[in-house]
């Protein structure tokens, strides 16, 4: 069977997940910050079962030993990348700024290290500078420590004065940190500096009350905290781009390119793209912010190294992936087989790109013996896919991650196992066919664990029971007449954006699992030097919810703040739905965006479509209820089900006048964890600010008696503030 077209001109759904984050700014408590308080904040904004509940409880524990702790996560990244090691060495002494050691200076000891791994010497200059930076920004981290640890009267503060020093401080070093001679060193360390900085200033803001800061200097603090949004963005991308020029250009480079994509991806984009998060307060000049809990989705891949047989001559089977954007293989894997003997002839795999569609691809020829297949699941994806060599013969190891393994063909040996990092999942394998057609070498492309085909907003945190913002890239969507989507790499966004062609509209469809009142925006890109109109609709079923023209100003030479640099342009906010909000259905909707051809082609870059949930009380149900049971025997109806709820519940209702009483159940899946009573014969009823033991993810009307009169009425349910 020949291999399917791999560009598929049929819509598809490119797969989203929560961002994987790794916000290592923290502070010991006892040391006067908050930073506990930070974490629990960057973990509802954008965590979402990202990390593991473990280490939430060991994060949040008052007696951690912070600096323990975020050592111990970098050097656990650092057995996944093989260069990031020494790299640690830079982090170390920011962590210091926060936790004192109690060692002798770590800078001395990994002097040495750092040396090796750049292979040139640092000069006296370039330690004496960075040893000062570092001990200045210690210092003033100390200050403020002590005046928060000491504050008795928040009006008598100069926490304020404190902060803007600090802040300052920053703005004046870490620029010098990026070691331009070092700049593939130096993404990492510049990253984590940034978000320190930018941690810092959000934590002023929120803390104003108890710190004692005037409305004057949170003003300012929050026009830092956007500028400096952009122009850290800006640096990591100009760092990663003379970092890859410095590699190409060194023949004696340490690091390969791939190496280094590798590392800025997971290390460097995946966190500078979740510091537009960070602005949760609104301002005249940008009301579009993150006043919530926010799930930004990111959809671009890593790639491990080839692997396996390669020293015979050889091509890659679904062409070279370096050469594809990372938007061109829709779906989540769920099936792969093979066909072995002496190598590996055939790689099968099967896509599921929901909503009722998926596609197979076909690598190698029939020869060999056909494997049975191997269905992997969500609970429990494929991690990685080892060729094992004892050339000539070639077999193939699939390792998931529940730790067990299976082999196709023979159990030979390895030079290097594949395994994804943490928090991933094998996507799709890229086989390479050598000369004699097997499939005997593979580049593995890893994705979140937790990316699956499916758009889904109205998805509540699972610990305050909030409603999220989320944004959904809109390489998710697909082309109305069934054309290619055009998409253009967006290292800064973690997503690639889909630039919007004359005629046919992109379609997003989504799931909506809360029905409520919503704004919707795009996060757009217009580098030209005029407005695009363009026309917009929203759709439910055969039933247009909205719709209409609707103009995108050029973000060409935006002067206010607000916006996120990109490779196409500056991104920005631009809200669909005002004044009003619109009222979302449950089930099944879709967002339409399209340029007119009767315009001039304008360069209009979508990014994401994104859903705020209107923070009122969110109704899990809200109408009328009905049931009716003659013959005696129990019977229920499903008022609601969704994802897991532990906040508190207010239920309000009347009762039919010819209606009997019936139990409202709420279960999480079969267990039910409390009944509330509902009344007939026309009474009212009230239970606000109801606790349910343990959360629930259904709520179901039920009677255990005959209803010959039926169990009417009209009720609300809904998350309490």
């Amino acid at each position: 069977m020949q291999e399917k077209n791999l560009l598929s001109t049929g819509p598809y759904n490119t797969l989203s997940t929560s961002a994987y984050q790794q916000l290592n700014n923290l502070a010991n408590k006892a040391d006067g910050f908050d930073w506990e308080q930070l974490l629990k904040d960057v973990w509802n904004d954008v965590y979402h079962g990202q990390i593991t509940q473990d280490y939430l409880q060991i994060a949040t524990d008052n007696n951690i030993d912070y600096r323990a702790l975020v050592t111990t996560i970098l050097s656990y990244a650092s057995s996944y990348v093989p260069f990031v090691g020494p790299v640690i060495g830079f982090f170390i002494p920011i962590i210091d700024l926060i936790w004192p050691p109690s060692q002798p200076d770590l800078f001395d000891i990994l002097r040495q290290q750092i040396q090796d791994l750049i292979n040139q010497a640092l000069t006296t200059d370039t330690l004496n500078k960075l040893q000062a930076l570092l001990q200045g920004w210690k210092n003033e981290l100390d200050a403020l420590a002590t005046e928060v640890k000491n504050l008795t009267d928040p009006k008598t503060s100069t926490i304020g004065s404190t902060v803007n020093t600090i802040h300052l401080q920053f703005v004046h070093d870490i620029p010098q940190f990026t070691l331009k001679d070092y700049a593939a060193y130096a993404l990492p360390l510049y990253v984590q500096a940034a978000t320190m900085h930018l941690g810092l200033l959000k934590e002023a803001i929120s803390k104003q009350t108890d710190w004692g800061i005037s409305d004057s200097d949170k003003t300012n603090f929050l026009t830092y905290l956007k500028q400096w949004i952009v122009k850290h963005s800006e640096n990591v991308y100009t760092l990663f781009a003379t970092g890859l020029q410095n590699i190409k250009d060194d023949e004696s480079s340490q690091i390969s390119t791939d190496d280094f994509i590798y590392t800025s991806t997971l290390y460097g984009f995946d966190i500078a793209a979740l510091w537009p998060t960070f602005d949760k307060w609104p301002t005249n000049d940008s009301p579009e912010v993150y006043p919530t809990q926010t799930d930004i989705e990111q959809t671009r891949f890593l790639f491990s190294d080839l692997v396996g047989r390669f020293d015979w001559r050889g091509y890659p089977s679904a062409g070279d992936p370096s050469t594809y954007l990372y938007g061109n293989f829709p779906g989540e894997l769920t099936q792969i087989s093979t066909r072995t003997w002496d190598r590996v002839d055939q790689i099968q795999q099967v896509l599921d790109r929901g909503y009722n569609q998926s596609q197979t691809y076909t690598y190698g020829g029939s020869g060999g013996s056909a494997n049975d297949p191997i269905n992997i699941s969500r609970d429990n994806p494929l991690i990685g896919v080892t060729p094992r060599v004892m050339s000539p013969y070639v077999g193939i190891m699939m390792d998931f991650a529940d730790g067990t393994s299976i082999t196709n063909g023979g159990s030979y040996g390895y030079d290097k196992r594949v395994v994804a990092p943490e928090n991933h999942k094998v996507h799709f394998v890229f086989p390479w066919t050598d000369e004699l057609g097997g499939q005997d070498a593979v580049i593995n492309a890893f994705v979140f664990k937790n990316l699956h085909p499916e758009n889904v907003i109205g998805q509540s945190d699972p610990t305050t029971g909030v409603v999220t913002i989320k944004g959904i890239p809109a390489e998710k969507g697909y082309m109305e007449d069934g054309s290619s989507l055009n998409v253009v790499q967006e290292r800064l966004n973690g997503t690639n954006a889909v630039q919007l062609p004359l005629g046919p509209s992109l379609v997003v469809p989504i799931t909506n699992k809360l029905a409520g009142q919503y704004h919707i925006r795009v996060r757009y890109a217009n580098p030209s030097d005029s407005s695009i109109d363009i026309w917009q609709s929203v759709h439910a079923g055969n039933q247009t919810l909205q719709g209409g023209n609707f103009t995108f100003p050029s973000t060409k030479n935006v002067q206010d703040q607000g916006y996120v640099p990109g490779q196409n342009g500056n991104y920005r906010l631009l809200t669909l739905s005002l004044p009003d909000p619109i009222s979302l259905p449950l089930g099944e909707i879709d967002v339409r965006l399209g340029q007119s051809t009767s315009q001039t082609q304008g360069n209009l870059f979508i990014d994401r479509i994104e859903f705020v949930p209107v923070q009122t009380h969110a109704n899990l149900f809200s109408g009328p209820y009905y049931l009716y049971a003659p013959d005696g025997y129990p019977f229920s109806k499903t008022l609601w089900k969704g994802d897991t709820i532990n906040s508190r519940i207010s239920i309000a209702g009347t009762a039919n006048v010819s209606t009997e009483p019936a139990v409202l159940q709420f279960y999480q899946d079969s267990t039910l964890r409390k009944e509330i009573p509902i009344p007939g014969s026309g009474q009212n009823y009230n239970y606000p600010n109801t606790s349910i033991p343990n959360g629930f993810n259904k709520i179901v009307l039920h009677t255990n008696q005959s209803a010959g009169k039926g169990i009417r009425g009209t009720m609300t349910i809904s998350l309490s503030n």
